[in-house]
């Protein structure tokens, strides 16, 4: 018997393997991935580990899984891998670097972040739902990325203690950039955020150029589910301009696209107030 249920095991091991690695396969050939070591995270950090209500099977399909909701409203959610894949590409992070996540929620996100930056490098994340954090606090443990720092908070504010930055990523949708965010991001860092402007969001990877301004080096359609918190009800910024048009219009279109003939411009707010810190605009590349 006990013969037999080591075979079982073992079998069941070579199964996860076999679908982490077909999954990180997978988002290679459609080159969501790029990144030889985002791959190699994508490979290594078990998904399953950080979705235990989900099926084995589940765990390494290509889509959303809700962790956490209340009379029907999803409060947390381990988010699609082709979009945890996107933005890892924006972030353009790598070993040794020092990021921020804004939003933990399984700690699925966090886990790829430290597999690549490594022991020399740091990853804090802030999540605003206690039980969710102290979940994902152990899922991390649990399979050996104790070195994330895991806080619980409203991540509006940042963690000023770990700063500076080299890369901020929001993996919850925005209606603007903290301040808080961009004075902990290094000059020169990188920010990827799901930001809502007009009837979109964007999932913008903007560089930090100075103190006031940021400029997107990357644009992606995407869908997150609103921030809570600080912004609950705060209202996205109205963008007039052509270039807003035309992207809505290939939106409609074709979503899911990479918008790689425009930027987003991000510029302190002259009338900035306790939730509107940046002016939005949308401009050819």
């Amino acid at each position: 018997m006990k013969q037999r249920t080591h075979f079982l095991i073992s079998q069941t091991m070579q199964d996860v393997d076999h679908l982490r690695a077909h999954m990180a396969d997978r988002l290679a050939q459609d080159r969501t991935i790029r990144s030889e070591a985002i791959k190699r995270a994508f490979g290594r950090v078990p998904r399953h580990a950080f979705v235990p209500g989900a099926s084995i099977e589940a765990a390494y399909e290509d889509r959303a899984i809700v962790i956490k909701a209340e009379g029907g409203v999803t409060l947390s959610s381990a988010s699609q891998p082709a979009i945890v894949g996107t933005m890892l590409e924006q972030l353009d992070v790598s070993e040794g670097m020092a990021v921020l996540e804004v939003g933990t929620g399984s700690g699925y996100n966090a886990a790829l972040v430290a597999e690549i930056v490594g022991s020399s490098g740091r990853v804090v994340t802030i999540e605003i739902d206690p039980d969710v954090a102290e979940q994902a606090r152990r899922n991390l443990r649990a399979i050996g990325y104790e070195q994330v720092h895991v806080l619980v908070g409203d991540a509006f504010a940042g963690c000023a203690e770990e700063a500076p930055y080299e890369r901020v990523i929001v993996t919850t949708g925005v209606p603007d950039l903290s301040l808080a965010w961009i004075e902990q991001l290094s000059e020169g860092g990188i920010i990827v955020a799901p930001i809502r402007l007009n009837s979109l969001q964007l999932s913008a990877a903007l560089v930090k150029l100075d103190a006031h301004r940021l400029v997107s080096k990357s644009l992606y359609g995407c869908g997150f589910s609103p921030i809570r918190g600080e912004w609950a009800k705060a209202e996205p910024p109205v963008v007039l301009s052509p270039e807003i048009e035309k992207v809505q219009r290939i939106w409609q279109a074709q979503r899911w696209k990479e918008f790689d003939d425009f930027s987003v411009v991000a510029e302190r707010s002259p009338n900035e107030t306790a939730s509107r810190h940046f002016t939005f605009s949308v401009e050819p590349r």
